[in-house]
């Protein structure tokens, strides 16, 4: 298994905590309070009602569960690990509102690719045997987002929902039972949520350079009788958006 230094879910919990906070204390740069209403700088990190925000991304994932259970086949349930998976991103929101706290909707996808370097140890009569195992992992999500500014040229935003996730896993190991190698792959369709929080910090040039952490946790029904796989780990990014 995959082991994360820090508990993943912790880095969200602090960033949530930290927007919260952030909104509470400080309502943002250049912001002053005009008729009951809080009057909002033309460019930067403080946002607009009906304003988008368009983000590309392109970092790492860290799985904390790779496990696959169920099926018919000759190499049966168990888990496994795989380096930090390269992955990229996009993500498309849209503000609905905005005051101290600006919130709205989002939409996005990301995916990843690792071939050949990972391993499961799978049951395979009554012993334990080594499999190299290869994933493909493209997820599309949507949920809602929270974001507030701090001063002119930073914002904090986190975000949660469902996730919609295509999986295609194949395994290679020797049946020592039929002393043959065995070798196979499917594909299939599952459901799961994310979680997500990040900073951005904004040029001069309308752009927003920052990172995000995302959770997400999914489960995928894969065919050709190798059950169901289930996912679970931390995805680093680093982003790139449009400040307007």
């Amino acid at each position: 298994m995959k082991s994360i230094d820090m508990e993943p879910r912790s880095w969200l919990l602090a960033l949530v905590a930290a927007l919260c906070f952030s909104s509470c204390i400080y309502p943002g740069g250049d912001q002053y309070e005009e008729d009951g209403e809080y009057a909002r700088p033309l460019f930067g990190p403080d946002l607009e009602p009906q304003q988008t925000i368009a983000s590309a991304q392109l970092g790492v994932t860290f799985y904390d569960t790779l496990e696959r259970s169920g099926g018919e086949n000759p190499l049966s349930s168990g888990s496994g690990s795989l380096d930090a998976v390269p992955a990229i991103g996009a993500t498309w929101a849209q503000v609905f509102g905005s005051a101290r706290v600006d919130w709205g909707l989002e939409g996005g996808g990301t995916m990843g690719y690792r071939t050949g370097n990972g391993a499961v140890e799978s049951d395979l009569g009554g012993g334990q045997v080594d499999v190299d195992l290869d994933l493909f992992a493209f997820d599309v999500y949507g949920g809602a987002f929270v974001s507030t500014p701090v001063g002119d040229r930073v914002r904090l935003y986190a975000s949660a929902g469902p996730a919609v996730q295509i999986a295609s896993f194949s395994q290679e190991g020797f049946d020592s039972t039929a002393m043959e190698e065995i070798s196979q792959s499917g594909s299939g369709l599952g459901l799961g949520y994310y979680a997500r929080g990040g900073i951005e910090f904004f040029t001069a040039g309308q752009l927003a350079m920052g990172l995000t952490l995302r959770w997400i946790d999914t489960q995928t029904s894969i065919d050709e009788n190798l059950g169901r796989l289930d996912l679970s780990g931390l995805q680093v990014f680093f982003t790139l958006s449009n400040g307007n």
